[in-house]
């Protein structure tokens, strides 16, 4: 980075410790700043600690904050009925903002959008209601809970327009690279590599550039040889994070198609492809580039990507539709708050929610998915303070939108520090 340069963070409270402890430091050493820019009622990261959720408690500083709800403005809708529709909405979003989700479902419910029905019956109503806003020319995001109801949803879905003539007759057949979530510990350890396992490399290492594809040969102590066809090359535990593991999947591409990509890639162009990423197929080349409706064309080497109409509520944040379609897999264990408030705050226009349980739902969203800081175990003068204070607070409040860390860098840096080098 630029001497005295500035780095942005966008999402920030999907960040780990460590990983902003890397950051902190790096751009500490050119003399720069960094600003944060997250919620800590949102998801938080799947690395160890949540970073940003100790900043906002154990930091001292005072961000500085939006309050006002964008998102659903009522001035979108076409009639007056729509706009009261929309304030509503709007209201039920700020109800879960204020950490009320009882009060967000409650008002939900009283506008009619939460919808009983079995789980057969919630996919095909589901299907339907994606197709309908399609049809309207509007778009609309499915968001589910786990990865098997996801896959079912996308099929039934592609069904449903494919059917109403949304999608293209024709279909190529390509294989896709389907990436596991695995953990830098996880990624050590033989037992989590599937037989059918693919590497592919998410940044340049030695020899080996980003988008490179192999297999893991074996492991070794302190790291694992990689086998890419052509060569053979060494990593270090360390290095195995610029791996993203994946399993080859066969998958029918049509023009209209949605996908979610789940790799960050440039084109030859310079153009940018980023991990999350919501894109639509203009059409599959004989060389197995896929053209993008936004004019970006996917590399025949690029492949890491699933069907993009139902994603998890950890792949929606960020995202804005006009429509959100929330499908309730009744499981306690995947509902929780943070995933309450980044599902149904995702539409301009609306969201709908089908469940099998109407009452089990309303209890699970109450659930916190916030995990337990080290610093909450060990509480200095000026935190115990903070711990009886702050959290009503906290929770009352949108966190930082644009936090500028480094001026005070002394404060908070050594904080997630320790001798045995311990995640905070």
């Amino acid at each position: 980075m630029p001497p005295r340069g500035v780095v942005i963070v966008d999402e920030a409270g999907q960040i780990g410790a460590r990983q902003l402890l890397e950051l902190l430091n790096r751009v500490k050493s050119a003399g720069g700043r960094v600003i944060l820019s997250g919620d800590t009622r949102q998801h938080g990261p799947v690395e160890a600690s949540d970073a940003l959720r100790a900043i906002e408690l154990y930091a001292g500083l005072d961000p500085a904050e939006l309050n006002a709800i964008r998102r659903q403005d009522p001035a979108r809708g076409a009639s007056e009925a729509q706009r009261d529709q929309i304030r509503k909405y709007r209201e039920a979003v700020k109800r879960a903002s204020e950490d009320d989700v009882v009060g967000s479902f409650d008002k939900l419910e009283a506008l009619g959008a939460v919808e009983e029905c079995s789980p057969d019956a919630l996919r095909s109503k589901l299907a339907s209601a994606y197709a309908d806003v399609i049809a309207r020319k509007e778009s609309a995001i499915v968001v589910s809970q786990t990865w098997d109801e996801i896959d079912e949803l996308n099929e039934k879905i592609r069904s449903q327009l494919r059917e109403k003539k949304f999608l293209a007759e024709s279909e190529v057949c390509i294989t896709a690279l389907r990436q596991i979530d695995l953990t830098a510990a996880q990624k050590q350890d033989p037992r989590f590599y599937p037989a059918d396992h693919v590497v592919v490399f998410n940044r340049k290492v030695g020899r080996c550039q980003r988008g490179d594809v192999g297999r893991i040969y074996g492991f070794v102590k302190g790291g694992a040889v990689i086998d890419t066809g052509y060569s053979v090359h060494r990593l270090k535990d360390s290095q195995l994070n610029a791996l993203n593991i994946c399993r080859p999947q066969a998958l029918s591409l049509s023009q209209g198609d949605r996908l979610q990509l789940k790799a960050n890639a440039k084109t030859s162009a310079g153009l940018k492809f980023a991990n999350g990423e919501l894109v639509t197929v203009a059409k599959v080349r004989t060389s197995g580039e896929i053209k993008l409706t936004d004019g970006r064309v996917l590399p025949a080497s690029y492949r890491q990507f699933v069907r993009g109409y139902a994603v998890t509520s950890y792949g929606s944040q960020g995202k804005t539709v006009d429509h959100v379609l929330f499908a309730d897999s009744a499981i306690r264990a995947a509902t929780n708050t943070q995933q309450w408030y980044v599902t149904i705050s995702r539409g301009r226009k609306s969201v709908r929610i089908f469940t099998p349980d109407k009452e089990a739902l309303r209890k699970h969203v109450t659930r916190s998915g916030d995990r337990a800081l080290a610093l909450d175990l060990a509480p200095t003068k000026s935190s115990r303070f903070r711990s009886l204070v702050r959290p009503g607070m906290r929770r009352g409040r949108a966190l930082a939108r644009a936090i500028g860390l480094m001026a005070a860098a002394k404060r908070y840096v050594p904080r997630f520090q320790s001798k045995e080098g311990v995640a905070i």
